[in-house]
């Protein structure tokens, strides 16, 4: 079936599909599923990396972040959205999807938007969108919260293929990451890569969830969450965190390994 084909849903936006070079194949041993990551394409059943992903009643949706799980006689696209990046957990040499994943990377109030260049900050990190990129209850605007979706391009900066405007301006919010440093002060810096250092977090008095050891070292993967955010610009100001929790390293950049 074309990955433009309607079956019931909105038409794909196969352009977000440029944004993406790959997905990213898992070899099935050790009781893991392999999965592929990327943006949503289109729907019938759910095109991600060029691969349509045949679902039905016994296909397991997730949306990690709000820990909905959806089974059983429902359309696809009531549950995600063009341009969402997921991860496709199938079947060892097939394409039958057993689990779809979904959790956005960053939720808060846009910051220092440019339209000259199409880029604008939430927490401190940079993310940059395109006449592809799904933007959903837009237009964006300067304190607008908005839930982001997207991969990490080489230059730090996150390539949005989904852009949600929520409402209201203000509530908790969330950002993911990998731990870069941790100081002896309570805080740690955060970035979109391994590697990478962008914004500052403080944690006294957070709670850590899923952290090994209750101890945060470099190279970890985690989702912080707060509840406000320090006036000023980023990464000069801190983000003062309520929790951080440990979250599975599935991939977070552009360049990723073709499916198999």
């Amino acid at each position: 079936m074309n990955p433009g084909t309607k079956r019931m849903c909105m038409p794909a936006i196969a352009a977000v599909a440029a944004l993406v070079l790959a997905g990213c194949g898992g070899s099935g041993t050790g009781g893991v599923s392999p999965a592929t990551r990327g943006p949503i394409t289109g729907f019938g059943s759910v095109w991600v990396n060029g691969v349509e992903f045949q679902t039905g009643s016994a296909t397991h949706r997730k949306m990690l972040d709000t820990a909905e799980d959806h089974m059983g006689a429902i359309q696809d696209c009531t549950v995600f959205s063009v341009g969402m990046v997921v991860t496709v957990r199938h079947g060892d040499g097939d394409d039958n999807a057993t689990e779809i994943e979904y959790e956005d990377d960053l939720q808060g109030p846009v910051q220092f938007l440019n339209t000259t260049d199409n880029t604008f900050e939430v927490l401190g990190q940079k993310v940059r969108y395109r006449g592809t990129t799904n933007i959903k209850n837009g237009p964006i605007d300067n304190g607008l919260v908005v839930e982001v979706s997207g991969l990490t391009a080489s230059d730090n900066v996150i390539d949005a293929t989904y852009i949600e405007v929520r409402p209201g301006g203000s509530g908790e919010y969330e950002i993911k990451g990998y731990v870069y440093s941790v100081g002896t002060d309570n805080t740690f810096r955060l970035g979109p890569l391994p590697g990478v250092s962008t914004v500052t977090v403080d944690i006294a008095g957070a709670t850590l969830h899923d952290i090994p050891g209750g101890v945060l070292a470099a190279g970890q993967f985690v989702e912080v969450k707060t509840w406000s955010t320090a006036t000023g610009r980023f990464p000069n100001a801190t983000i003062q965190a309520t929790e951080v929790e440990g979250k599975e390293d599935i991939g977070h950049s552009e360049d990723r390994d073709n499916h198999s």
